[in-house]
Protein backbone atom coordinates (compact mmCIF):
# COMPACT_ATOMS: atom_id res chain seq x y z
CA UNK A 1 0.00 0.00 0.00
CA UNK A 2 1.51 2.98 -1.21
CA UNK A 3 2.32 5.40 1.57
CA UNK A 4 0.22 8.97 2.21
CA UNK A 5 1.84 11.66 1.73
CA UNK A 6 2.74 14.13 4.70
CA UNK A 7 0.93 17.05 3.39
CA UNK A 8 1.13 19.14 6.45
CA UNK A 9 4.72 19.26 6.33
CA UNK A 10 4.90 19.33 3.07
CA UNK A 11 2.47 22.19 3.16
CA UNK A 12 4.94 23.33 5.82
CA UNK A 13 8.07 23.69 4.28
CA UNK A 14 6.83 25.23 1.33
CA UNK A 15 5.58 27.95 2.76
CA UNK A 16 8.90 28.81 4.53
CA UNK A 17 11.05 28.57 1.44
CA UNK A 18 8.52 31.05 0.14
CA UNK A 19 9.16 33.74 2.84
CA UNK A 20 12.55 32.50 3.45
CA UNK A 21 15.14 35.22 3.24
CA UNK A 22 11.80 37.94 3.16
CA UNK A 23 10.93 36.90 -0.30
CA UNK A 24 7.40 38.68 -1.03
CA UNK A 25 5.20 36.44 -3.27
CA UNK A 26 2.49 35.50 -0.86
CA UNK A 27 -0.84 36.25 -1.76
CA UNK A 28 -3.16 37.56 1.08
CA UNK A 29 -5.10 34.45 0.92
CA UNK A 30 -1.66 32.34 1.32
CA UNK A 31 -0.59 34.79 4.26
CA UNK A 32 -3.94 35.19 6.27
CA UNK A 33 -3.60 30.80 5.36
CA UNK A 34 -0.28 30.30 7.43
CA UNK A 35 -1.71 32.25 10.56
CA UNK A 36 -1.30 28.97 12.65
CA UNK A 37 2.19 28.60 11.83
CA UNK A 38 4.87 29.42 13.92
CA UNK A 39 8.23 29.44 11.58
CA UNK A 40 5.77 31.51 9.42
CA UNK A 41 4.70 34.32 11.93
CA UNK A 42 7.75 35.01 13.20
CA UNK A 43 9.15 35.19 9.85
CA UNK A 44 6.96 37.74 8.53
CA UNK A 45 7.13 41.38 10.02
CA UNK A 46 5.22 41.97 12.84
CA UNK A 47 2.52 43.57 10.65
CA UNK A 48 2.02 41.14 7.61
CA UNK A 49 2.79 40.36 4.53
CA UNK A 50 0.31 40.49 1.45
CA UNK A 51 0.51 40.98 -2.27
CA UNK A 52 4.10 41.74 -1.07
CA UNK A 53 3.27 44.40 0.75
CA UNK A 54 4.81 45.21 4.11
CA UNK A 55 2.68 48.20 5.41
CA UNK A 56 3.26 49.28 8.88
CA UNK A 57 1.45 52.21 10.40
CA UNK A 58 2.27 55.91 10.36
CA UNK A 59 2.51 55.77 14.37
CA UNK A 60 0.85 54.06 16.91
CA UNK A 61 -2.92 54.23 18.42
CA UNK A 62 -3.75 53.53 22.41
CA UNK A 63 -6.74 53.59 24.00
CA UNK A 64 -7.63 57.30 25.11
CA UNK A 65 -6.97 57.72 29.11
CA UNK A 66 -10.69 58.63 29.37
CA UNK A 67 -11.48 54.53 29.01
CA UNK A 68 -9.13 53.53 32.10
CA UNK A 69 -10.88 51.09 34.28
CA UNK A 70 -13.26 50.58 31.74
CA UNK A 71 -13.66 46.97 30.44
CA UNK A 72 -15.29 44.65 27.77
CA UNK A 73 -18.43 42.75 28.77
CA UNK A 74 -18.73 38.92 28.37
CA UNK A 75 -20.38 39.29 24.96
CA UNK A 76 -17.38 40.85 23.34
CA UNK A 77 -15.87 37.55 23.88
CA UNK A 78 -18.02 35.77 22.13
CA UNK A 79 -15.85 35.36 18.97
CA UNK A 80 -17.49 33.25 16.11
CA UNK A 81 -20.63 33.54 17.78
CA UNK A 82 -24.08 35.66 16.86
CA UNK A 83 -24.26 38.83 19.53
CA UNK A 84 -27.05 41.08 19.67
CA UNK A 85 -25.51 43.99 18.12
CA UNK A 86 -27.08 46.18 20.99
CA UNK A 87 -25.35 44.09 23.69
CA UNK A 88 -22.07 45.29 21.84
CA UNK A 89 -22.97 49.06 22.57
CA UNK A 90 -22.43 47.80 26.05
CA UNK A 91 -20.18 49.88 28.46
CA UNK A 92 -20.68 52.86 26.91
CA UNK A 93 -17.50 54.63 26.12
CA UNK A 94 -16.68 58.33 26.10
CA UNK A 95 -16.32 59.51 22.74
CA UNK A 96 -12.43 59.38 21.53
CA UNK A 97 -10.36 62.86 20.70
CA UNK A 98 -9.99 62.40 16.83
CA UNK A 99 -6.96 65.13 17.02
CA UNK A 100 -5.28 62.81 20.06
CA UNK A 101 -5.89 59.44 18.51
CA UNK A 102 -5.73 60.79 14.51
CA UNK A 103 -3.77 63.85 14.80
CA UNK A 104 -6.27 65.22 12.30
CA UNK A 105 -10.55 66.23 12.98
CA UNK A 106 -11.20 63.57 10.21
CA UNK A 107 -11.05 60.62 9.83
CA UNK A 108 -12.55 56.99 11.64
CA UNK A 109 -11.37 55.03 14.68
CA UNK A 110 -11.58 51.72 15.49
CA UNK A 111 -11.82 49.80 18.72
CA UNK A 112 -11.41 45.90 18.13
CA UNK A 113 -11.62 45.17 22.19
CA UNK A 114 -14.74 47.16 22.38
CA UNK A 115 -16.43 45.99 18.76
CA UNK A 116 -16.99 50.01 17.98
CA UNK A 117 -16.36 53.34 15.67
CA UNK A 118 -16.51 56.71 15.43
CA UNK A 119 -16.59 58.81 12.31
CA UNK A 120 -15.53 62.51 12.63
CA UNK A 121 -15.35 65.01 9.75
CA UNK A 122 -14.11 68.49 10.84
CA UNK A 123 -13.61 67.72 14.64
CA UNK A 124 -17.71 66.34 14.82
CA UNK A 125 -18.88 62.69 15.12
CA UNK A 126 -21.00 62.03 11.84
CA UNK A 127 -21.93 58.17 12.84
CA UNK A 128 -21.19 55.59 15.64
CA UNK A 129 -21.86 52.04 16.19
CA UNK A 130 -20.62 48.68 16.16
CA UNK A 131 -18.01 46.92 14.06
CA UNK A 132 -16.14 43.37 14.08
CA UNK A 133 -12.60 42.20 13.28
CA UNK A 134 -10.55 39.52 12.67
CA UNK A 135 -11.22 36.02 13.81
CA UNK A 136 -7.66 36.16 15.80
CA UNK A 137 -8.60 32.65 16.96
CA UNK A 138 -8.12 30.85 13.41
CA UNK A 139 -4.53 32.83 13.20
CA UNK A 140 -6.11 36.25 11.35
CA UNK A 141 -5.33 39.64 12.06
CA UNK A 142 -6.61 43.50 11.77
CA UNK A 143 -3.69 45.55 12.10
CA UNK A 144 -3.11 48.05 14.79
CA UNK A 145 -2.36 51.61 14.13
CA UNK A 146 -3.15 54.80 12.16
CA UNK A 147 -3.42 54.33 8.54
CA UNK A 148 -4.26 56.34 5.56
CA UNK A 149 -6.94 55.62 3.57
CA UNK A 150 -5.29 54.62 -0.08
CA UNK A 151 -8.33 53.39 -2.38
CA UNK A 152 -12.58 52.92 -2.01
CA UNK A 153 -15.10 50.99 -3.65
CA UNK A 154 -18.38 51.21 -4.59
CA UNK A 155 -22.24 49.23 -3.59
CA UNK A 156 -21.09 46.42 -5.78
CA UNK A 157 -17.52 45.28 -4.57
CA UNK A 158 -16.92 41.97 -3.63
CA UNK A 159 -13.41 40.00 -2.76
CA UNK A 160 -12.09 38.13 -5.26
CA UNK A 161 -9.82 36.03 -2.78
CA UNK A 162 -13.16 35.74 -0.28
CA UNK A 163 -16.07 35.27 -2.22
CA UNK A 164 -19.51 35.86 -0.61
CA UNK A 165 -21.67 33.08 0.30
CA UNK A 166 -24.46 34.54 -1.92
CA UNK A 167 -23.25 35.73 -5.22
CA UNK A 168 -26.06 37.97 -5.38
CA UNK A 169 -25.43 40.02 -2.27
CA UNK A 170 -21.41 42.23 -2.56
CA UNK A 171 -19.79 40.92 0.39
CA UNK A 172 -17.44 44.07 0.70
CA UNK A 173 -19.34 47.13 -0.75
CA UNK A 174 -18.27 50.53 0.25
CA UNK A 175 -14.97 48.87 1.25
CA UNK A 176 -12.37 51.87 1.91
CA UNK A 177 -8.85 50.62 2.19
CA UNK A 178 -6.50 51.75 4.58
CA UNK A 179 -4.09 49.29 4.79
CA UNK A 180 -2.06 47.42 1.57
CA UNK A 181 -2.47 44.19 3.00
CA UNK A 182 -5.88 44.65 1.12
CA UNK A 183 -7.69 45.63 4.71
CA UNK A 184 -10.77 47.61 4.47
CA UNK A 185 -13.98 49.15 6.99
CA UNK A 186 -16.44 47.68 4.72
CA UNK A 187 -20.39 46.19 4.70
CA UNK A 188 -20.52 42.63 5.89
CA UNK A 189 -22.78 40.03 5.72
CA UNK A 190 -21.84 38.76 8.65
CA UNK A 191 -24.17 41.41 10.43
CA UNK A 192 -27.56 39.53 9.98
CA UNK A 193 -31.54 40.36 11.01
CA UNK A 194 -33.38 38.21 12.22
CA UNK A 195 -37.25 37.90 13.24
CA UNK A 196 -37.17 36.24 16.51
CA UNK A 197 -40.89 36.79 16.99
CA UNK A 198 -44.67 35.88 15.68
CA UNK A 199 -43.94 39.44 13.21
CA UNK A 200 -41.79 38.75 10.64
CA UNK A 201 -41.31 43.01 10.60
CA UNK A 202 -39.52 43.16 14.04
CA UNK A 203 -36.18 42.14 12.98
CA UNK A 204 -33.27 42.34 15.58
CA UNK A 205 -29.41 42.91 14.53
CA UNK A 206 -26.95 40.68 15.44
CA UNK A 207 -23.53 40.15 14.49
CA UNK A 208 -21.48 36.95 13.63
CA UNK A 209 -17.88 38.47 15.95
CA UNK A 210 -14.69 38.83 14.83
CA UNK A 211 -15.34 36.38 12.04
CA UNK A 212 -12.92 38.56 9.00
CA UNK A 213 -9.74 37.72 7.45
CA UNK A 214 -8.40 40.87 8.90
CA UNK A 215 -10.95 43.57 7.44
CA UNK A 216 -12.85 45.74 9.86
CA UNK A 217 -17.08 44.36 8.90
CA UNK A 218 -19.54 46.96 9.20
CA UNK A 219 -23.01 47.74 8.64
CA UNK A 220 -23.64 48.72 5.13
CA UNK A 221 -25.30 52.55 6.28
CA UNK A 222 -22.03 53.23 8.03
CA UNK A 223 -19.39 51.58 5.58
CA UNK A 224 -21.18 53.82 2.96
CA UNK A 225 -21.04 57.03 4.71
CA UNK A 226 -17.65 56.42 5.94
CA UNK A 227 -16.88 56.20 1.60
CA UNK A 228 -18.42 58.89 0.80
CA UNK A 229 -17.08 61.27 3.43
CA UNK A 230 -13.66 60.14 4.00
CA UNK A 231 -11.03 60.55 1.16
CA UNK A 232 -7.83 59.57 0.14
CA UNK A 233 -5.43 60.70 2.60
CA UNK A 234 -7.70 60.73 5.65
CA UNK A 235 -6.77 58.85 8.75
CA UNK A 236 -7.90 55.18 10.18
CA UNK A 237 -7.05 54.37 13.76
CA UNK A 238 -7.20 50.84 14.81
CA UNK A 239 -6.88 50.86 18.44
CA UNK A 240 -6.13 47.12 20.65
Amino acid sequence: MKEKPDLENQNKNNNEENIEGGAMELTRREVLSIGAGAAALTAMPSYGLADGVNDPPLFEAHEPTSWEGIEPTEDHLKVGFLVKVEKLLVPELPIPDPVEILKRDTGLIISKRFHRFWLFKDGKLLDKGVVGTARYDKGYDTPEGVFEIYRKEGEDYSSREFPSYDPNVPNMAFATFFNKRGIAFHSSLNFREFALGNNPEDKTLYLKLDNSHGCVNATKGAAELANTTLTFGDRVAVLP
